[in-house]
């Protein structure tokens, strides 16, 4: 089936009896070769032999006496003219739609082949406030197609050309290049690029808290005048570490997700396109929050969200309400820890779990339950790291600790790892 731009379209319907296509070609074929090969091939072997200087699209299917398989793949190829050239001149300058601060779409006819297929265009730009330019080469497969089939010698191409700046004038011509040359270039186009937009201001942020330590802030993606989000920022109070109003977590975009982060404890946040979602990790159970958010663009930041308020549940027998006073108000819990656990090890106190519980309640004012967490990761690391913490202090001790008892200890208390002040 065919139609080109010499000639009048045509559509023929042939067969090739089994046993193969024979030809003299050695080695393996390229890919211009292989098209080129197929459709010799084809008028070889049909019926009706192909028009020069027209672009056909082929398909083959088998048959047999039980009937006719499945057609395979359509392949779209040209067959030359006697006597082609370099492409003509193109026809007319290219359109511009869908213009943005940083891309445009660019749309022109087909150029004018001259009896050979043409692989590629070449698009121009250049800035009329600059003076610099540069151009693109963008294989035909890699073209937009809009308006009439390929086959037609009225289609209509499409590029998208990015990475302009806002605000600056561009004029952009094509040309068109085939195996025999290049064709002139066309006539210029101007187009002047959108103003450069801030993120608008996030509405409508939500939260959905998943647990003690997880929660996450939701919301539509902010109109960026056509623009890319290159960086999501989050703001939550710090009330637990640095007693502070705001303290910032930068987010770093990703191709579907948004990752936050920050220096202590260690926060991250996930989003997808248009219904971002932030994810924030190794919160404080039991504690108040308030959060906010803004994106990033190229032209700068956008405004903070509305302050959006929310509470995380208790988890654990310490991550409670009545025990998280002290993380906060004891800055050398770890080392009271530490005292009550020595001052009551096995080789000194008789009833030493017993000791240690009471001398973390009356030290730190945790409650009894609580309390038993840390007793019983002491008696952990008596029973399964007594040798390498001969030392308490030792690296050797502290890596046994982490592996065999911290996450006894952790699943116990209900407190992220980073906050379990351990003693040694």
């Amino acid at each position: 089936r065919g139609g080109g731009e010499r000639g009048r379209a045509s559509s023929t319907s042939d067969s090739v009896k089994g046993g193969g296509i024979t030809t003299s070609h050695k080695g393996p074929f390229s890919e211009d070769e292989l098209l080129t090969y197929k459709l010799k091939s084809c008028a070889m072997n049909s019926h009706t032999p192909l028009n020069p200087g027209e672009y056909y699209e082929i398909r083959v299917r088998a048959s047999c006496a039980q009937g006719n398989g499945e057609f395979g793949t359509s392949l779209i190829g040209h067959t030359d003219m006697p006597g082609a050239g370099a492409p003509l001149s193109p026809r007319g300058s290219c359109g511009v739609t869908e213009v943005t601060p940083t891309s445009v779409t660019v749309h022109w006819q087909r150029s004018p082949d001259n009896g050979s297929e043409i692989l590629r265009y070449h698009l121009k730009y250049r800035s009329a406030n600059t003076g610099k330019g540069n151009s693109v080469e963008i294989p035909v497969g890699e073209l937009l197609q809009t308006g009439s089939a390929y086959l037609s010698s009225s289609a209509n191409l499409a590029y998208v050309l990015s990475g302009l700046q806002p605000a600056q004038t561009y004029e952009i011509s094509f040309k068109a290049e085939n195996i025999y040359g290049v064709s002139s270039d066309s006539s210029a186009t101007r187009v002047t690029m959108a103003k450069a937009v801030n993120p608008s201001r996030i509405k409508s942020l939500n939260v959905k808290v998943k647990n003690g330590t997880c929660a996450s802030l939701a919301f539509s993606e902010p109109i960026a005048g056509g623009m890319e989000i290159e960086e999501y920022q989050v703001e939550t109070d710090d009330w637990f570490w640095y007693r502070e109003s705001f303290a910032v977590r930068d987010a770093v975009v990703l191709r579907e997700r948004v990752e936050a982060a920050s220096s202590a404890p260690k926060k991250t946040a996930t989003s997808v396109p248009s219904a971002v979602e932030v994810l924030l990790h190794d919160l404080i159970p039991a504690g108040k929050y308030k959060a906010r958010v803004r994106a990033r663009n190229a032209a700068g930041w956008g405004d903070w969200s509305e302050v959006l308020s929310f509470e995380t549940p208790e988890l654990g027998k310490c991550a409670t309400k009545e025990n998280i006073h002290a993380y906060q108000e004891f800055p050398d819990i770890k080392d009271r820890l530490g005292d009550c656990m020595i001052g009551c090890h096995p080789l000194r106190v008789a009833s030493s779990s017993s000791c240690a519980e009471s001398c973390i309640m009356r030290t730190l004012g945790l409650t009894e339950d609580c309390a038993k967490c840390y007793s019983e990761s002491s008696y952990c690391i008596i029973r399964r790291c007594a040798l390498q913490c001969i030392n308490p202090k030792s690296q050797m001790c502290t890596n046994c600790n982490k592996v065999k008892c911290v996450p006894l200890l952790r699943e116990c208390t209900g407190v992220p790892e980073w906050g379990l002040k351990i003693p040694y």
